[in-house]
């Protein structure tokens, strides 16, 4: 099967997705050298490996990976199988307090990847790194593109090293805020996690890998697509409504004001934003030292501008809730439309345009 070559247009550089494949079947070599191993709380495989991952896109920079270091912890969890719980990369910015933006200064060659597994009550499953492969092989797409998706946010690091420290606190402030173990707040908080501009930027790899994976050619492309868990997210975000928000907290809360829900999770979602501005922009000596003098140091007068900036909607909540609302439903278009040119599933003389069109009009027949 030939593929169409992938541009940043679409948002997939070159070899992505065979890096991903290469990735992966490189960690499961690692995982089978500890192949007899028992698993629990107390297992955190760390290991450093040499590898060759090449990823470019004229006229931009290629990146080029040479060493791996692979972290991976496991947790006891209420489950009957062994499950991937999350995947990251840590690119351990620092902070330019010139300009307040982070500046990703890893070396370019070095990779940093994390996984996380939790595996089944121990009292009726003794789980080994055995169980792990098997894991591996059996979801291999699902491994692949977790990594896919990883060595984006690694590529977009590279080309653009900076990011807002305002920008980054926020992305913190929606990833850790408090559920409330209530089920729509935490499918509300999701949608807004995957809108924000860094995971934006690695959705169509994600997907481009799964495609490849798959063998998806132009015939099976439309079915694939719409069908597509990532694709059917942005659907639902174009779709949102402010009263479905409110009304799944009425329905699951027992009587209580949906303002007052929505509150406190602004609230929480506020201080870890604080939180995470202050942890870069402040320190402790420094600002003593100021203090000692009479004035505040740059740090403490950024973080206290920040705060009167995100403590504006805390009264009123159900207006910072409906702006993010609106905001969801046009990046869910957005989105739907981008994706629609990752690969034409029309044949060779239909023009791309009339594909994207069949795509979007499918999901959104009204229009």
């Amino acid at each position: 099967m030939k593929y169409i070559e992938m541009t940043e247009e679409v948002g997939v550089p070159r070899n992505i997705e065979k890096a991903g494949e290469t990735l992966y079947n490189e960690i499961l070599s690692q995982f089978k050298k500890h192949n007899d191993d028992v698993i629990d709380d107390s297992s955190n495989f760390d290991v450093d490996f040499n590898t060759n991952l090449v990823i470019s896109e004229k006229p931009r920079k290629e990146l080029n990976i040479t060493d791996i270091n692979l972290n991976v912890d496991f947790k006891e969890i209420n489950h009957d199988k062994l499950v991937l719980m999350s995947a990251g990369y840590n690119p351990r910015p620092e902070i330019d307090k010139n300009r307040w933006v982070l500046v990703n200064n890893n070396d370019p060659k070095e990779l940093y990847v994390r996984l996380s597994f939790g595996y089944p009550d121990t009292d009726y499953h003794t789980t080994k790194f055995s169980d792990v492969i098997e894991y591996c092989i059996s979801n291999s797409t699902q491994l692949i593109s977790s990594l896919t998706h990883e060595l984006k946010h690694a590529y977009d690091f590279y080309v653009k090293p900076k990011e807002s420290l305002k920008d980054f606190a926020h992305y913190m402030g929606i990833t850790r805020a408090n559920r409330f173990n209530i089920n729509v707040i935490n499918d509300f908080l999701h949608l807004l996690y995957l809108a924000t501009q860094t995971e934006l930027l690695v959705k169509p790899s994600e997907i481009y890998s799964e495609m490849t994976l798959g063998g998806i050619n132009k015939e099976k492309f439309l079915e694939f697509i719409l069908n597509n868990g990532t694709f059917k997210e942005f659907k639902k975000m174009r779709e949102y409504t402010f009263d479905e928000l409110t009304n799944g907290i009425s329905n699951e809360t027992s009587g209580i004001n949906p303002k007052d829900v929505l509150r406190a999770v602004y609230v929480n979602m506020s201080q870890i934003e604080l939180d995470e501005v202050s942890k870069f922009a402040t320190d402790f000596f420094e600002d003593m030292m100021y203090q000692m003098g009479g004035v505040k140091s740059k740090g403490h007068e950024f973080t206290e501008k920040y705060y009167e900036e995100i403590s504006k909607y805390e009264n009123k909540p159900l207006e910072y809730f409906k702006k993010q609302v609106k905001y969801l439903n046009k990046v869910g278009d957005t989105m739907i439309r981008k994706i629609g040119k990752l690969y034409s599933i029309a044949s060779e003389d239909t023009p791309n345009g009339d594909v994207i069109r069949k795509i979007y009009y499918k999901t959104n027949p009204q229009k």
